[in-house]
């Protein structure tokens, strides 16, 4: 996680992350096991939250892949299995 102290350091920062130079990864808690690799899926190109994704091609939606690099189990207090999933965003 990186927090900016000044808008310049977000400015500069955020050059970076356009430019490549930053690699920036993400974790996330899914309520079922993924599969090490990649996985392809669209996205609806609104600004409304939350976005609308499909597994299958939408004319005229954003094409999105990401890398699942590790999954873990997670452990937590009710019944429910969890996975925490490292991910990478490639577009």
């Amino acid at each position: 996680m990186v927090l900016a102290k000044t808008e310049k350091f977000q400015r500069e920062f955020n050059q970076l992350v356009a430019e490549r130079r930053v690699k920036k990864q993400y974790r996330a808690l899914t309520e079922r096991e993924l599969a090490p690799g990649w996985i392809e899926h669209f996205m609806a190109p609104n600004e409304g939250v939350p976005k609308k994704l499909s597994e299958e091609f939408q004319p005229g939606w954003l094409k999105c892949v990401l890398e699942v690099k590790e999954v873990k189990p997670w452990k937590c207090d009710d019944s429910k299995s969890y996975w925490e999933v490292v991910i990478d965003l490639q577009t």
